[in-house]
């Protein structure tokens, strides 16, 4: 794997399962995602959380992006694409439908 770049920023986190019907909120975390390449058209982000109070808190997802012709055409790990994901994969002149946004 080929690492791109990345991405930082702060957000609230909130979890979401298909085991409960409401999302919690966990807080405002300082985030960074970091792109990567593997192979001719799969894609890794690495998002990666850090709580400053609380570090039990701490995470990371994995969002798989999938390409052909350099736009994506699929993605696995989270329930939606975050605006903060598409804006990283634009950075690095992968093109994103706007049906993903």
């Amino acid at each position: 794997m080929t690492e791109l770049g990345n991405l930082t920023f702060e957000t609230e986190i909130v979890k979401e399962s298909s085991a409960t019907s409401k999302p919690i909120v966990l807080g405002t975390a300082k985030n960074t995602m970091t792109l990567y390449k593997d192979g001719k058209d799969y894609y890794l982000i690495e998002w990666e959380y850090e709580f400053p109070n609380d570090s039990n808190l701490d995470d990371m997802e994995s969002i798989g992006i999938y390409t052909e012709n350099n736009t994506v055409v699929d993605y696995d790990g989270v329930f939606e694409l975050p605006k903060e994901a598409i804006k990283l994969l634009r950075k690095h002149k992968i093109r994103v439908p706007r049906d993903f946004e």
